[in-house]
């Protein structure tokens, strides 16, 4: 199930996992929190909560009580200030579905940056920090990396552009070429 394979993160060395409630209103959603932070450790897995009135509801009084979470779908600016002064550990706009709906997705997740730093810097405790998801490209996942957001969900077929760099691998033969000819 999804506990087994959370915790199997965790065993690879993941610090942190995340995993989303299910149901649609506040109280149901801290029943469903409080289910899926049972077979973990206190700060082991971060409550995906939708960023909307139940979920600030519900989101609001799992952070009172040192619960990590990240709300989902963020799509306004507002919403990412209400994350941050509401303790949150995330807030993930979805840059891809941003674009999608026809809005500059960089400009405003830059404006969801500086609302959330600026309410950090204001408010005592962790920081929140962005966690833009729906990220498509590697030209996109470098965009994000020039707003300094502090943490991207990318998806699998993003790591292969990003871990195979040609300069490395030669780098790499090179390295080793030097290294076989020192022990001869």
């Amino acid at each position: 199930g999804i506990v087994d394979r959370l915790k199997a993160f965790l065993d690879m060395g993941a610090r942190q996992v995340q995993a989303q409630v299910m149901s649609a209103d506040a109280d149901g959603m801290r029943r469903d929190a409080e289910a899926l932070l049972q077979p973990f450790a206190a700060g082991q897995l971060v409550v995906k909560i939708p960023a909307t009135r139940a979920g600030f509801a519900a989101g609001a009084a799992l952070a009172a009580d040192g619960v990590p979470v990240t709300y989902t779908a963020v799509y306004a600016v507002e919403q990412a200030h209400l994350a941050a002064q509401l303790g949150a550990a995330y807030a993930a706009p979805y840059l891809g579905r941003l674009q999608d709906a026809g809005h500059d997705g960089l400009a405003l997740i830059a404006r969801m940056q500086a609302r959330v730093a600026a309410q950090n810097a204001t408010r005592a405790g962790a920081p929140t920090r962005l966690l833009p998801a729906s990220v498509r490209s590697p030209e996109a996942l470098r965009a994000l990396l020039e707003l300094d957001v502090a943490a991207i969900t990318i998806p699998p077929k993003l790591f292969a552009p990003l871990m195979d760099q040609a300069a490395t691998a030669d780098a790499e033969a090179a390295f080793l070429a030097d290294a076989a000819a020192l022990g001869d």
